[in-house]
């Protein structure tokens, strides 16, 4: 009898693990951020597979939280409400990577189903996790998987051919008048389709933050500046981030800035007015 009792409840968790999934919710909130479910994306709503979400993907040095929702069968009385409550929870997670990085200590306990990675190495590793009941390790299911390409961070530079970045063109006033747009190339290196630069402008020495550009769109390797005056602008690099290392945090958990080269990091344009010829001065003819 009791061993009939026994199979009779290994069968209902059993049967619980294979029914549920049906209709998980399409993202959670965890700190304040809504994680998606792997394979959806926030653009609707989660509730459409895309093609670009097949495989998450992270900034190499980040800092990356992922979360397995519980079986609400095994734990019925765990909350969704109260995710990181883990009281209810009647099972142990196993999280582990098939490139095997070191997993940095995971929240609430190392069993829980919510874990913390550091990706340190660059290319494409899987992380799987697995629910095991406690009263019945056999219903485990091979559990599921996460396939995590890790990414060079965005790198960018100027590229001028000299340290003072102008054209043969000079400017009459009328033209300053309506402000000078300057398109200047960068050296751009992303895996994202997005880059965001931050640079500083400043005037004939003084600073213009009218002119500061922050998290500018950057395409084609470009990004324009419309100069109000005649003078000396110097213009200066300060941050580069795409969408995969906006996305990624550090250790202190802010978001990664990509690398901008020394070279070419900061330069100047000048913007010229047409050139007057001065008079001669010469001895009078009295002298």
């Amino acid at each position: 009898m009791k061993k009939f009792i026994k199979s009779i409840i290994v069968l209902l968790f059993c049967s619980a693990g294979i029914a549920y999934g049906q209709s998980p919710p399409p993202s959670v909130s965890i700190d304040g951020k809504d994680y998606y479910r792997h394979g959806y994306n926030s653009t609707s709503g989660g509730t459409v597979q895309h093609a670009a979400e097949v495989r998450d993907s992270v900034t190499i040095t980040s800092v990356m939280k992922y979360f397995v929702l519980p079986d609400p069968t095994v734990s019925p009385l765990y909350s969704t409400s109260d995710l990181l409550n883990f009281t209810d929870v009647n099972s142990t997670f196993q999280w582990s990577l098939s490139n095997d990085p070191a997993i940095i200590g995971t929240t609430n306990g190392s069993t829980t189903p919510i874990v913390s990675v550091t990706w340190s190495s660059l290319g494409v590793d899987t992380l799987r996790a697995l629910e095991i009941p406690n009263m019945s390790a056999v219903c485990a299911d091979s559990g599921t998987i996460i396939p995590v390409a890790v990414i060079e961070k965005p790198t960018i530079a100027f590229t001028p051919v000299n340290s003072i970045y102008a054209d043969s063109a000079c400017y009459t006033q009328a033209q300053v008048d309506l402000g000078i747009l300057i398109t200047f190339d960068l050296n751009v290196f992303t895996r994202s389709w997005l880059v965001e630069v931050d640079y500083e402008v400043t005037h004939n020495g003084s600073p213009i933050s009218s002119l500061n550009g922050t998290a500018v769109s950057v395409v084609d390797d470009e990004i324009d500046i419309i100069f109000p005056d005649y003078g000396r602008y110097e213009i200066t690099l300060t941050k580069v981030t795409d969408n995969i290392s906006r996305k990624s945090t550090d250790s202190s958990g802010n978001p990664i800035e990509g690398d901008i080269t020394a070279v070419g990091e900061k330069f100047t344009y000048i913007v010229m007015p047409p050139v007057e010829t001065g008079p001669i001065y010469r001895l009078p003819n009295l002298y």
